[in-house]
């Protein structure tokens, strides 16, 4: 009870912009320049400061904000607004005055303590002391107040005898100041000491009626039961406090305190007056805070919808009711509402104040949200420490999720550290090393085994190590892996699962479906192993049987679009994949699930039949017009089409469906970048320059990659070239790549080779790189050397028909006999490719198959009738040499 009597009350609302005037309103019907105006506006704040110190605060804040709009360009009119806040302790409404303040203003100790005080009113202890750090003036001209300020902002973040040396530091400056000698004794009287502290009787001393002095000897009392002592001093306090317009924290404060300790000593009809003292001067109050324990009590037992429905009443009734926002918006996360508990979360909580699990529940929405930004916003002052692993954890993936490699890597690191229990954090770094350019596989599996030796009956960490094998052709290890897990529990379906994957990326398939089928046994109503097993069935081309597991997968999951989709793919290897869809209809209009529709909207999009699509797509948004996914369904159909369109060159009915995914998905980035795309492609420069812009504040190196694109279509080739190299800097890919060499071979050949070389160093594996460095080799005849850079990427695209009919040709000018039939394969690939039927034809001619070379020279002559070299290799032929 204590800190119920000396605690000050903090009072916190809603931030409230205040009302900006048009100048010439400001201005209007006023003889006097700006000197004038401003030494009226001095004038004014020296009343409001007067009607301050009076206490009275309507009338000070009246004068204040006149001072504001006579001159609002100065710091002081909004400093002096701010202080008055402050006095209320409405830190908020404080800070947000200070905020419009001119930046260049923002200097100075008064406003640097003024910004102090509204922090601490908001229990933002981190962000007092940060603010202090950089109060160089304050510490300067008014050192008693900033070792004051300093050591209420370290007593409140917990570092006691720092702020003892603070408070030191400040009597040192001013050996009576009273702030600080209480701050002193308050640190003593955590103790309970019996005997007075020096601090306090220096107080007593200097200060006999300060009703600060009176609470804090109060309390005192109070912690040693000295009940009539308490409320004696309590009475003398209030008597010491000034008369004010606005009730004070200080005076709520101490009548919340004498009406408890009437209460305890059986007085009630004397407690009651200062109850309702109370009330009349906060209306509502009670009645509200009773409200929200009801609805509390409903939430503890778990009976969510009575109790949301009472918080969303009382929200209506008090709108700045922010534990009542915070707790609804906890109510909406559990029941999956995430777009609305994000919104009571990012309008309500402050990361810095808030309990720790309601940062970790905000942070949670808005990682489901797919806005790890946000997560980093919330999380960035909860990780200086290792204290929380589960926070550093939360803020590590966030971290990786929004691109910031290096410090998600080290969030972790230190998590999995200071908890080695967190094993599953190891898979996302596994994922992380693998995933880095160039990759670093060796990290990675160290992660993974480091997992596997601290959890080794965990199912994920089995998987990702087997998979890592895999992928690594260590098929080995793969089988000895799984041969271990079953070993020791036969009965495990995840081993069988396992087992199955291994046998089916060796192409062993009987066997995996053998596995597959086991893993059903064990555990028939998990429908991963059912999905595998349709897989490997299908592989099998057993469309029969992947039909009736497809339809075991719906039945049991039909929440599952796996099932679904796996069903029209054994129906399309049957031949009758209307039957599937027909099926899936049914099951559209007479099913609870809404997955059904949404999987035949997306089906109808990929074979660009968005009429029937778009029924569908509409369906989902009848059945659940505010969810997630029906925004997302939409998005990714309005995607697809607009792509289509382009690739059509039909740009009105792009831009309308790119238009149609932005309504659904505001600020999509896949989505804008289309949209760019169409006006780039249309010719409507201007516009994608705009929409250039939008995409610029989400994504800087996108709008960078597109807007090489707007220079190139423009003719500007230099000025492309930068964008792209702007782009790739920070997010290299191989299309961007490919852009760069093909700008710079066109115009500065060497530039475009220094640019690959330097490709190849950084990602000395990548496919297209090695690619454009076999067509360079083939350039200037080094065959041998382009024929191993062929043979390397054709083992990652065996069926590519150009990487194919290049390599024909290199073995064709190097005499390996391999040509013809290297040739024919790239032909059978494209046969109406022209340069592919030149090749096959031109060394099937020189091979002495004179009569076929000439059916398909011919051919590639008519493909490409103005091509050069095919019209001579075809007279060649025809000539016989």
């Amino acid at each position: 009870m204590l800190t119920d009597i000396t605690a000050i009350c903090t009072a916190r609302g809603k931030r409230l912009a205040a009302p900006a005037l048009v100048a010439a309103l400001l201005l209007g019907g006023c003889d006097g320049g700006p000197g004038d105006l401003r030494a009226e506006s001095s004038q004014r704040i020296e009343r409001a400061q007067a009607y301050h110190k009076q206490g009275q605060y309507r009338a000070a804040m009246i004068e204040a904000r006149n001072a504001i709009k006579l001159a609002p360009e100065l710091a002081e009119p909004h400093i002096a607004l701010a202080r008055i806040f402050n006095t209320l302790a409405q830190g908020k409404q404080a800070l947000t005055q200070l905020d419009q303040i001119p930046a260049p203003q923002r200097n100075g100790s008064a406003y640097q303590a003024t910004l102090v005080q509204a922090y601490l009113h908001q229990d933002k202890y981190r962000s007092a002391l940060n603010a202090l750090a950089q109060s160089e003036a304050l510490r300067r001209e008014k050192p008693s107040e900033y070792y004051l300020l300093h050591g209420g902002a370290l007593m409140g973040a917990g570092d006691i005898e720092a702020a003892a040396d603070s408070y030191r530091q400040a009597l040192a400056t001013e050996p009576e100041h009273q702030q600080a000698l209480l701050g002193l004794a308050r640190i003593r009287s955590r103790d309970n000491a019996i005997e007075p502290s020096p601090a306090l009787q220096k107080l007593e001393q200097l200060y006999p009626r300060s009703a600060e002095v009176l609470m804090l000897k109060a309390g005192i009392a109070f912690n040693q039961n000295q009940l009539d002592e308490t409320e004696h001093l309590l009475t003398q306090a209030l008597t010491a406090l000034p008369s004010t317009d606005i009730m004070t924290p200080q005076r709520a404060s101490v009548l919340r305190a004498l009406a408890d300790i009437l209460v305890r000593q059986g007085h009630s009809a004397e407690a009651l007056i200062y109850t309702r003292l109370l009330a009349e001067a906060f209306p509502g109050a009670d009645e509200a805070n009773s409200r929200y324990r009801q609805a509390l009590e409903l939430f503890r037992q778990k009976e969510f919808a009575a109790a949301e429905s009472n918080l969303e009443q009382l929200l209506d009734e008090y709108p700045r009711m922010g534990q009542a926002a915070q707790l609804l918006g906890i109510i909406k996360f559990i029941k999956g509402d995430l777009q609305q508990a994000n919104q009571y979360f990012s309008e309500y909580l402050d990361p810095e104040i808030a309990p720790q699990a309601m940062t970790r529940i905000a942070a949670l929405t808005n990682m489901r949200l797919r806005e790890p930004d946000k997560v980093l916003e919330l999380l960035q002052d909860q990780v200086a420490d290792d204290s929380d692993p589960q926070m550093l954890a939360m803020y590590g993936i966030a971290a990786l999720a929004a691109g910031q490699f290096e410090r998600g890597e080290a969030a972790l690191l230190r998590a999995v550290k200071a908890d080695p229990a967190l094993t599953r954090l190891r898979l996302a770094l596994a994922n992380y090393y693998n995933g880095k350019q160039p990759p670093q596989p060796e990290q990675a599996l160290t992660q993974l085994k480091i997992a596997l030796n601290q959890n080794d009956g965990d199912p994920l960490i089995q998987a990702a190590l087997v998979r890592y094998y895999l992928q690594s052709e260590q098929q080995a290890e793969a089988l000895k892996l799984i041969t271990t897990i079953l070993r020791k529990d036969p009965q495990a379906h995840t081993g069988h699962i396992l087992a199955g994957d291994y046998y089916r990326a060796v192409g062993k398939l009987s066997q995996a479906v053998s596995h597959y089928q086991k893993a059903v046994t064990l555990n028939a109503e998990e429908p991963r192993s059912l999905l595998r097993l349709g897989q490997a069935q299908l592989a099998l081309k057993d469309h029969a049987a992947a039909k009736r597991t497809y339809q075991q997968v719906i039945e049991r999951a039909p929440e599952e679009k796996s099932g679904y989709q796996g069903l029209i793919a054994a129906h399309e290897l049957a031949g009758d994949a209307e039957a599937a869809i027909d099926t899936i209809t049914r099951l559209s209009r007479t099913g609870t699930h809404q997955v059904p529709a949404t999987v035949l909207a997306e089906h109808y999009a990929r074979r660009n039949n968005f009429e029937q699509a778009g029924i569908f797509e509409q369906a989902v948004i009848d059945a659940a017009p505010n969810a997630r996914s029906t925004s997302a369904l939409t998005g990714a159909i309005a995607h697809t089409e607009t792509q289509y369109r382009l690739r059509q060159g039909e740009f009105a009915l792009a831009r309308q469906a790119a238009h149609r995914g932005l309504a659904a998905n505001p600020g999509s980035v896949p989505l804008l970048r289309a949209l760019s795309q169409t006006e780039i492609m249309g010719a409507n420069y201007g516009e994608a320059e705009k929409i250039i812009a939008q995409v610029r504040t989400a994504n800087p190196a996108v709008a960078d990659h597109l807007t090489g694109d707007l220079q190139r279509a423009q003719g500007n080739i230099a000025a492309a070239i930068d964008a792209y190299e702007s782009a790739w800097e920070t997010a290299p890919s191989d299309l961007l790549g490919s852009k760069i060499y093909a700008l710079r071979k066109t115009g500065e050949p060497t530039r475009a080779s220094s640019f690959l070389a330097a490709w190849l160093a950084a990602y000395p594996d990548n496919i297209r790189a090695i690619t454009l460095r076999s067509e360079e080799k083939i350039a200037r005849a080094d065959f041998n050397a382009a024929i191993s850079d062929l043979q390397r990427v054709l083992e990652v695209q065996p069926n590519s028909p150009a990487l194919l009919n290049n390599l024909a040709w290199a073995y064709y000018k190097t005499g390996n006999p391999e040509a013809v039939a290297t040739a024919r394969k790239a032909y059978e690939l494209a046969p109406d490719n022209a340069a592919i039927a030149d090749t096959y034809g031109w060394v099937l001619f020189k091979n002495g198959d004179r009569r076929t070379a000439l059916d398909i020279l011919r051919k590639a002559a008519a493909l490409a009738p103005e091509n050069q070299e095919i019209r001579e290799h075809l007279k060649a032929a025809q000539a016989g040499g």
